[in-house]
């Protein structure tokens, strides 16, 4: 007997509510599951885009310049993010 027939034999063996648990928690598995694949996915690209470009990251500095701030506008911004949080 394979591991599915095995698997099905048991759940057609459940009342049907257990049934529904059963589904819910595969379908739980299943999202789960995806969730692995697309951050393997994205790690590798993240290597293939390292690869392609000298083995460094971009800087923040150049990341907050493609949003129009600096340095010290991202301390500040934490500062007063801190500030408010108490």
């Amino acid at each position: 007997m394979s591991v599915e027939e095995a698997i099905l034999e048991k759940v057609r063996a459940l009342p049907p509510q257990k049934r529904e648990e059963v589904l819910k928690f595969a379908d739980s598995l299943r999202a789960e599951a995806d969730a692995d694949d697309a951050e393997e996915c994205a790690v590798e690209e993240a290597r293939q885009w390292l690869r392609e470009n000298g083995g460094k990251g971009i800087p923040h500095e150049v990341v907050l310049a493609d949003f129009g701030l600096t340095m010290d506008d991202f301390r500040r911004m934490a500062e007063e993010r801190a500030r408010l949080r108490g």
